[in-house]
């Protein structure tokens, strides 16, 4: 590029290509990406930081000595919204000794009454908020995968399926490709996925083993609020840990900024934690991190063991060196076995900083920010066999989808076990249903690829299938209340205030989500689409549009008052949990016989759940009647909302223009995106943000659909990536992998030289 050879796609900015910026690629760079990638997957600082700011927002908002009883019943609402027990008890394994509660406690010292200043936590949270959007880019909160051992399918070989829920961006996150050394006399034939700057396979299969990943969401990231003292005479500031003043290090870096002068700034350094968060720095405080990923590592050395292992016992020996960035890691071999793992450098605390007690909401956690003093450190990491792992399980088979994994927090409190791990486990509704159905296919034996491939492909709403019941009942209420007024007193008004077109959508509702029978969130856009898909495709519009507009309408006036919002899934388990068994919240009032949450503290009434929910079907209509312009709802279908456009990697309009995205903006068929079945939590990853009432896209998803039986003869797969192998729009390749993608159909890798040669298109030789 730089001697005017090639050049870039779109005609790029010049200033992307000044010499001092394109420099010559070394050790150092790929290294670099790598702490990035295991960063993009086990950092969480700023969960640390919003937990701590919503609890202390609970705290002064809801006092449980308050006066107003309304604000009095709200009282332990924390736990309520940033549940810790899982919305589905599905599991990887239950096998796992460090389960049980804890024999000897010791005395409760984390039950001291202390808290981070708010301060800091406002000031550090919009740093940290950007550096989780920059994470984003890449990184997507979820992941699927699963093996099954010869023992059950139908050939009598090990199956693996991984599905890594990454940005859905253009070009892809990964690239796929083949490296064959052995027909050269080298020990390397493998082929998957990788990383662009990062040598080998990063996910994929060789002639002997397959191996895949999810994130597993253990906690190695703490925050620390320090006690500065500031240096005299020219003196460093120190920190007050464990008695002592501790000076604080200065590191001083130089960012490059395309088309800018170079930007210079100082980290400053805690010694026995990590860099301070500069924006959270006053005279005499500071928040700090520490993470696992801050001491030397080397994940690369696994990968590349990886590439040439010959069975799963290879595996498990290559995960020695794996540190950071811990994963699912799920492996099968050619002799049908198959194994799990979840190795990686787990920090073991001191007992003082897992004394918190769930039920009081008292003492202090790991998930939220940390006195720095000294009393709450890591003591040293858990020993491998203390970290979850399986090798061919009874079952024949196991899953992960970033769920808790062995049960920690089945109780709802993760500290009281022998082992912490950690307090922030995906809510656990993709497990559920991958277990289902693979349960379901492990009694009858005989699984085969293709019912894989149907597995990654499931479409069922989880949340529907939770909270339609009680949408009906409240429209039905409504219904009863319309027909006989004051039947129901807490409906009396909003059905009063009514139109009588409006309740008549609203029974027309009713009996759609009645009918959804298989809470099948279709998108009814497909080639070929008949009444019943249009009818489940209808009903997932309903119940999505109606649930953007019921979480605002129980919950914005809590969160007004406490300051800090939780994300879709505690906020979709909040609302499960108030449906299900609100019993078990804390927010329960034995008089009404429910949780208050229902209830809007901005109004004088009393608000019921069927009120809420009826309410928000009401607006739901109301949107969708004016969006599709017309009251018939067999127009209304999914796909016209819930899309997906694999985004130029660059950002629309970066440099003037949208070069790379799939579909383009001015595709004639697909101006929108491409449409999609789905929705929040369901198996085939396509979660919208549901606090978003007028946007049901989303951005992160499979950026593969990986399927492999280890035969005897040499490795069958399948795959399909979200856009294509080569990055310029001008080539054949650039998007012809989207159209496998969209229909959720993944062709044959051709891996046997004979298959690579009869299906090769064009050759490049490179000589030295």
């Amino acid at each position: 590029i730089r001697q005017g050879k090639a050049s870039l796609p779109g005609d790029l900015l010049p200033e992307l290509l000044r010499t001092e910026l394109l420099t010559d690629w070394t050790g150092v760079d790929t290294l670099a990406l790598g702490r990035y990638q295991t960063y993009s997957l086990s950092f969480s600082a700023w969960s640390d930081v919003d937990w701590s700011a919503a609890r202390q927002g609970a705290v002064k908002a809801f006092p449980a000595d308050s006066q107003d009883p309304r604000l009095k019943a709200r009282s332990g609402i924390f736990s309520d919204m940033w549940p810790l027990a899982p919305a589905e008890q599905a599991y990887t394994s239950e096998a796992w000794f460090g389960l049980g509660v804890k024999s000897d406690k010791g005395p409760v010292h984390g039950q001291k009454k202390w808290s981070p200043r708010l301060d800091l936590l406002r000031a550090a949270s919009p740093m940290l908020h950007t550096m989780k959007a920059l994470r984003d880019m890449l990184a997507g909160g979820g992941s699927n995968n699963w093996i099954v051992s010869g023992q059950l399918t139908e050939s009598g070989n090990a199956i693996l399926a991984n599905d890594p829920h990454l940005s859905l961006s253009s070009p892809p996150v990964w690239w796929m490709n083949h490296i064959n050394t052995a027909r050269a006399g080298g020990d390397w034939d493998s082929m998957g996925v990788s990383f662009a700057g990062i040598p080998g396979i990063t996910l994929g299969f060789n002639e002997h083993v397959a191996w895949g990943a999810t994130v597993n969401n253990y906690d190695v990231s703490d925050v620390y609020q320090e006690t500065i003292t500031p240096g005299e005479n020219g003196q460093a500031d120190t920190v007050l840990f464990k008695g002592e003043q501790v000076p604080i290090e200065v590191i001083h870096e130089t960012i490059k900024v395309s088309g800018a002068p170079d930007v210079g700034m100082d980290i400053e350094m805690v010694p026995n934690h990590g860099p301070i968060i500069p924006d959270s720095r006053t005279d005499d405080a500071a928040l700090s991190i520490k993470w696992t990923g801050f001491t030397p590592s080397n994940e690369l050395e696994a990968f590349i063991k990886f590439n040439t292992a010959q069975s799963v016992q290879d595996m498990e020996s290559a995960m020695e060196s794996f540190e950071v960035g811990g994963q699912n890691i799920v492996a099968a071999d050619d002799e049908g076995n198959i194994f799990w793992t979840t190795r990686c450098r787990v920090p073991v605390r001191d007992a003082r900083a897992t004394q918190y007690d769930p039920q009081t909401d008292t003492g202090i956690h790991p998930g939220l920010v940390l006195p720095g003093t000294g009393e709450y450190e890591w003591t040293g990491r858990l020993a491998d066999e203390n970290i979850p792992h399986q090798l061919n399980p009874e079952a024949g088979w196991l899953s992960t989808a970033n769920q808790d994994p062995v049960g920690t927090n089945k109780d709802g409190n993760p500290f009281n076990d022998e082992f912490f791990l950690s307090s922030d486990f995906n809510l656990g509704h993709r497990e559920a249903r991958i277990q289902s159905l693979l349960g379901d296919l492990a009694s009858h034996g005989k699984i085969t690829m293709e019912q894989m491939r149907l597995i990654q492909a499931d479409h069922r709403s989880a949340m529907g299938a939770k909270l339609v019941p009680a949408m009906i009942t409240a429209i039905n209420h409504a219904m009863e209340e319309r027909n006989s007024p004051g039947t129901h007193p807490d409906l009396e008004s909003l059905v009063g205030q009514a139109s009588s077109h409006n309740m008549d959508m609203l029974d027309a509702m009713a009996q759609r989500l009645s009918a959804w029978s298989t809470y099948y969130a279709e998108s009814g856009m497909e080639d070929s689409v008949d009444d019943q898909e249009i009818a489940d495709s209808v009903a997932a519009t309903l119940f999505n549009a109606t649930l953007t507009r019921l979480v605002h309408l129980t919950l914005d006036d809590e969160i007004s008052r406490i300051g800090v919002r939780p994300g879709s899934s505690y906020a979709a388990r909040t609302l499960q949990f108030a449906v299900e068994e609100p019993q078990a919240l804390k927010t329960y009032d034995f008089d009404l016989g429910d949780t208050v949450l229902w209830d809007d503290l901005n109004t004088d009434e009393q608000e019921s759940r069927d009120e809420r929910m009826v309410n928000a079907s009401l607006s739901a209509l109301a949107w969708l009647e004016d969006h599709f312009s017309t009251e018939d709802m067999n127009q209304w279908r999914w796909g016209h909302l819930h899309t997906v456009r694999f985004e130029d990697i660059l950002g629309l309009n970066a440099f003037g223009q949208d070069i790379f995205s799939i579909p383009p903006r001015d595709d004639p068929d697909f101006p929108n995106g491409f449409p999609r079945h789905g929705d929040n939590f369901s198996v085939d990853a396509c979660s919208y943000g549901i606090w978003n009432q007028t946007s049901y896209s989303y951005s992160h998803g499979p950026s593969q659909r990986l399927v492999v039986e280890l035969t005897p003869q040499g490795p069958v797969a399948i795959n399909a990536l979200p856009g294509g192998n080569q990055h310029d729009p001008a080539l054949p390749h650039h998007a012809d992998e989207a159209e496998y993608w969209r229909k959720n159909i993944a062709p044959p890798l051709a891996f046997k030289e004979e298959d690579v040669v009869s299906n090769a298109e064009t050759r490049l030789r490179f000589e030295p």
